[in-house]
């Protein structure tokens, strides 16, 4: 699905274009309720409605070289939208808000580390259990040849006597 804004009414609808979308996404139908995705990568930079501009303040193109702040001009809005790009910029200049998205950030950076850890630490287990497997399978391997060895010692052993 390469739509920027679908809406999900128990169908997926391109939101720009109204279209119907074909296709299930395993995080849209986690959902529980009817709703919007804004899948801002999707957006482009040709702006075919209202929404879509509107949108375009999330842009990740217009990322500095803080993370958090996005370099918006109001001039390229409609006076409509101004209210939006201004209390977004109060939001990026509060202290407070700026050190919480830092720690967030901190616990994002924790919780990825320790999901490699875990995954590192899930596939030295899987190779474990597979060299386990194979050393069984040798292991079974042997005990077949010397069941083998077994009965033909004892058929030997029967001739002999006979």
């Amino acid at each position: 699905m390469n739509s920027p804004v679908i809406k999900v009414k128990r169908q997926y609808t391109d939101g720009i274009s109204g279209k119907v979308l074909h296709g299930k996404e395993p995080f849209i139908e986690s959902l529980t309720h009817d709703s919007y995705v804004i899948v801002i990568p999707e957006l482009s930079s040709n702006k075919q409605n209202e929404l879509e501009q509107m949108l375009g303040v999330f842009d990740q193109n217009f990322i500095v070289s803080d993370e958090h702040i996005l370099l918006i001009n109001e001039s390229d809005y409609p006076e409509k939208f101004k209210p939006i790009i201004r209390r977004l910029h109060m939001a990026s200049a509060n202290h407070e808000i700026k050190q919480r998205m830092e720690a967030e950030d901190e616990i994002i950076e924790e919780l990825q580390s320790l999901e490699r850890v875990i995954e590192e630490k899930n596939e030295a287990l899987a190779e474990n259990k597979k060299i386990l497997a194979e050393k069984d399978n040798a292991l079974a391997e042997k005990d077949n040849a010397l069941a083998e060895q077994k009965k033909i010692i004892e058929k030997l052993m029967q001739q002999l006597k006979h």
